[in-house]
C-alpha cells in the first residue's frame, strides 16, 4: 500500500495508474471476503470461489506492491525505524484498539463469559496472529510488513537481499513441521520473498524483453490455475490446496503477470481511487463490519445472509470516501494517503 510512483526511462516520476486499479480489485476483493464470513455466506458463494481461485496472489500482491517502490535506506537507523513505526504500526495501534471498543460491547451481549476474557482476548490474539483479537483482525498484515521492510532492508545493505530465492522453502520448513511463530509472524519468510521479488522486478523489468515475459507468464498462468491449483492462508501460513512451493511459484507468475501486462491499462476510475486509499479501506473495513453487526444486533435484524453483505458493503464503500475526505483536511492525509 505504497505510492505508486517510479521513476522512468526519461528520469520523469508518473503516478502507476494499473498498480492503484490492482489495488483496488484486491482490496475489495478483501473486503468482499470477510463480509461474506461475518455474514455466513463464504462457503456457498460459487462465484467468490471461482475469484478467489484466479487470484490467488491478492494477498501477495500488497508485499509485492510494497517491494516495487522500496528504496535502499543508507543504514537501518532510529529515523529509518521511525518511520516505518509511523505508518504502519501507529495505525495499528489505534485502529486496533477502535475495533476492541466496537467489539467489545457485541461481545459481552452474545458470549456468555467472563468479563475479564473480553478485555484479555486481544493481548492473547496479539500474541499467537498478531492482530488484536477480533476487534480489527486484518490489521496482522501491518505488524507483518514492519517487520519484512526493516528484514529485507537489512539484507539488501549486507549485499545479500537474493538470500530471499531460499525463503519459500523455510516459510515451507515452518508449515510442514507446524511451526507457529509469535506475533502471527509464520508468514514472514513468504512474505518477505513476495517483497524482495517486487524490488527486483522493478529493478530488472527495463533489462529485459517484458512483452516475451509477460506471454510466458500468462500461459504459465493459466497452466497453473488449470492443473496445479494451490492456495495458501496467507494469515496463518497453512496450505489449503495443492502445494506450498507450487503456490510459491504461481503467486510470482501472477504478480508478474498483472504488473507488467497491464501497464498500458489506466484502470477505472473509482476503482484507482479505492486503490490508492487502500491502506485506508483496509484499516476501517473491519471495524465498520463490527459496527453494522452490533447495530443490526441491538435492532434484532439478522445479522447472516446475504442482506447484511448488502447493507455492511453499501455503508463501508459509502462512509470510508467521506471518512477519507474529512482525515484529508483534519490529518493532511499524512496516516493514509501518499503525496
Amino acid at each position: 500500500m505504497a505510492q505508486e510512483l517510479l521513476i522512468n526511462k526519461k528520469n520523469r516520476t508518473d503516478r502507476l495508474k494499473h498498480f492503484d486499479f490492482i489495488s483496488g480489485v484486491f482490496i475489495i476483493q478483501i473486503i468482499v471476503m470477510h463480509i461474506l464470513q461475518f455474514s455466513n455466506r463464504y462457503c456457498d458463494n460459487s462465484i467468490f470461489d471461482f475469484v478467489m481461485q484466479i487470484s490467488f496472489f491478492f494477498m501477495p500482491w500488497f508485499y509485492f506492491k510494497s517491494g516495487f517502490f522500496y528504496t535502499q535506506p543508507t543504514k537501518i537507523d532510529f529515523y529509518f525505524i521511525k518511520s516505518k513505526f509511523q505508518k504502519l504500526l501507529v495505525p495499528f495501534a489505534i485502529f486496533g484498539f477502535i475495533g476492541f471498543c466496537i467489539n467489545l460491547p457485541y461481545n459481552i451481549l452474545t458470549i456468555d463469559r467472563p468479563f475479564l476474557e473480553n478485555i484479555t482476548s486481544p493481548i492473547i490474539g496479539f500474541l499467537r496472529e498478531g492482530s488484536v483479537g477480533f476487534g480489527n483482525a486484518p490489521l496482522w498484515f501491518l505488524l507483518s510488513l514492519f517487520i519484512v521492510n526493516i528484514l529485507y532492508a537489512y539484507f539488501d545493505i549486507i549485499k545479500a537481499k537474493y538470500i530471499i530465492i531460499i525463503f519459500p522453502f523455510l516459510g515451507f520448513s515452518l508449515y510442514y513441521f507446524n511451526i507457529k511463530l509469535p506475533l502471527g509472524l509464520s508468514n514472514l519468510f513468504l512474505a518477505t520473498f513476495f517483497f524482495g521479488a517486487g524490488s527486483l522486478v522493478r529493478k530488472y523489468m527495463y533489462l529485459v524483453s517484458y512483452r516475451i515475459v509477460i506471454v510466458i507468464n500468462l500461459v504459465l498462468y493459466l497452466l497453473l490455475i488449470s492443473y496445479a491449483a494451490s492456495y495458501i492462508d496467507f494469515r496463518s501460513n497453512n496450505l489449503v490446496n495443492g502445494h506450498y512451493l507450487v503456490y510459491s511459484f504461481s503467486a510470482i507468475v501472477g504478480l508478474i503477470l498483472v504488473s507488467g501486462g497491464l501497464t498500458r491499462f489506466s484502470g477505472v476510475r473509482i476503482v484507482n481511487k479505492i486503490g490508492s486509499n487502500s491502506l485506508l479501506y483496509f484499516i476501517l473495513h473491519w471495524p465498520l463490519i463490527l459496527t453494522c453487526r452490533l447495530l443490526l444486533y441491538l435492532l434484532g435484524i439478522s445479522t447472516l445472509g446475504y442482506h447484511f453483505a448488502a447493507i455492511t458493503f453499501f455503508v463501508i464503500f459509502i462512509s470510508i470516501p467521506l471518512l477519507s475526505s474529512v482525515s484529508g483536511r483534519v490529518l493532511s492525509y499524512r496516516l493514509f494517503r501518499s503525496k
